[in-house]
């Protein structure tokens, strides 16, 4: 729950946890949650897209001793191996009055539902959306960022052709509930405090904000069913609820490690937060170094994460799967993220229920790839 202080409403839920590997278990991960459903079975993909953000090589140069043959030709001595990067401190350096725009795609894949599988090797639901970036202050190790969500497109794809709705331009037919909802959010700033690591110490949201986003949202939607309307209704007014326990326990930055890093390097980021079926959803994800050249860092995570329902709904959930998987960028000098990749998949089994009817399985994929693109220059920043 959240407690109101002034207006704000700060999220009790517990922030991630980072850890170093303790064995030698490559990649575990991390990211993505979803709204809370009234009926299971009439989950749609927008709510399934919210459920889905080693030792070191050896270092120093090989090099053999020349030697000669038995017929008096000298062997010629190998190539050094290259130098590897030194480790380097990894943390996110961000000053008052940077600007800067990221370009984010997310890509739905429906693989399974027990009303009907579509085609798994074309995604359900297409979003493309910009958000704006703004430090707005910086002190004592306390980054205060807002971001504001400036362009979102939604694409729809069924038999026999496919929808897209566009914030700024009128809609060529009605809105689904989901578009509705998630075009609610345009241009309405949040902000929040984190550190140069990457924690979410604090999320400055407040009734204000989400009245606006609920008025928008009435304004979106005058052409749904009265059904659909109160539907939509119920779970923007879920997702408000949700964005700031979520932003803490999962960031809006990657979780950076206590100690330099270079290739080779591995560290551990554990989170929970609320999520679909009324649950809770549990990840563990392990970052590896890939290469650090250039000023450049490269990133794999990967891990594996489960639900854990209430008592209600083990009545209606059987078991869960969750796995994630991607990549990242980092340029070390600057502190700043250039690129992230990730693929969330989920496999949940659902049991036969008087109220929800025969059981089955909702599985699907989700892909997200968000970019920078800079708006203003950043000011430079050395170790």
């Amino acid at each position: 729950m959240n407690d109101d202080r002034d207006g704000e409403k700060f999220p009790t839920l517990g922030g991630p946890k980072l850890r170093r590997p303790v064995d030698n278990r490559s990649a575990v991960a991390d990211h993505s949650p979803s709204t809370m459903a009234k009926d299971v079975r009439g989950i749609g993909p927008m709510a399934l897209l919210l459920v889905m953000a080693c030792a070191p090589n050896q270092s120093g140069t090989s090099r053999e001793t020349p030697s000669e043959n038995p017929s008096g030709t000298v062997v010629a001595s190998a190539e050094p191996t290259p130098e590897p990067e030194p480790a380097r401190t990894l943390r996110w350096r961000l000053e008052p009055g940077d600007r800067w725009e990221e370009d984010v795609t997310e890509h739905m894949f429906i693989l399974e539902h027990p009303k009907g599988t579509s085609d798994p090797t074309q995604p359900s639901v297409i979003t493309t959306k910009t958000e704006r970036f703004e430090v707005v202050d910086v002190a004592a190790e306390q980054i205060r960022l807002k971001t504001t969500v400036v362009h979102y497109q939604y694409e729809v794809r069924r038999e026999g052709g496919h929808v897209v709705f566009r914030s700024g331009q009128a809609p060529t037919a009605p809105l689904t509930p989901d578009a509705a909802r998630e075009m609610s959010f345009i241009d309405v700033p949040l902000e929040m405090t984190m550190t140069p690591l990457g924690t979410v110490e604090r999320v400055h949201d407040t009734e204000a904000r989400h009245a606006e986003v609920l008025a928008r949202f009435e304004t979106l939607a005058p052409t749904m069913s009265t059904e659909d309307l109160q539907r939509a209704r119920d779970q923007l007014a879920s997702d408000l609820e949700l964005q700031a326990p979520r932003l803490v326990a999962r960031g809006i930055r990657p979780l950076l490690p206590d100690e330099p890093a270079t290739t080779g390097s591995r560290w551990i980021h554990s989170h929970e937060f609320p999520s679909l079926f009324d649950s809770t959803v549990r990840y563990e994800v392990t970052y590896e170094v890939k290469s650090s050249e250039d000023g450049e860092l490269q990133a794999a995570f990967s891990g594996e994460g489960v639900m854990v329902p209430t008592l209600m709904m083990k009545t209606i959930m059987a078991d869960s799967d969750l796995r994630l998987d991607g990549t990242m960028r980092i340029d070390v000098r600057r502190g700043i993220l250039l690129e992230h990749r990730e693929t969330n998949s989920m496999r949940v089994e659902l049991r036969d229920n008087p109220i929800t009817g025969d059981g089955g399985v909702i599985a699907s994929r989700f892909e997200r790839m968000r970019v920078r693109r800079e708006t203003a220059k950043p000011t430079d920043a050395t170790q």
